[in-house]
């Protein structure tokens, strides 16, 4: 399982909220991921030699933009109300077997009582 604390102290030391990308801007070259102030977060390279599809530089560039402080901390608190409903369901769902088994006897009952009818004829 990951470490979501953690994941979210590594957000958080990141810098920033949101990245975008552009290509390189004065004197730099090549495709970048910059912070909202106009800092570059990292140069991108699509070089990877060990992957088998070439992967262009502008993807990933965008995808490494993506994953930013802001969409990382996002993603966690999802996870956070998720665990926290999963946490609280048997206290929600607490009366939920019993009114099956009495909804199910309602049924059965009612299907073999129409049976019992139909074979009394």
């Amino acid at each position: 399982m990951t470490d979501i604390d953690k994941l979210e102290a590594l957000a958080k030391a990141a810098g920033g909220e949101t990245w975008s990308t552009e290509t390189g801007r004065g004197t730099f070259d090549g495709m970048y991921v910059w912070y909202e102030d106009g800092d570059s977060v990292c140069r991108v390279f699509s070089n990877l030699g060990h992957m088998p599809e070439p992967v262009l530089e502008e993807e990933l560039a965008e995808y490494i933009a993506a994953v930013n402080p802001a969409s990382i901390t996002a993603l966690i608190a999802e996870v956070r109300r998720m665990r926290a409903l999963l946490d609280n369901r048997p206290a929600l769902n607490a009366g939920l077997v019993e009114a099956y088994m009495q909804w199910t006897a309602c049924v059965y009952e009612s299907d073999g009582s129409a049976m019992a009818k139909e074979t009394q004829q």
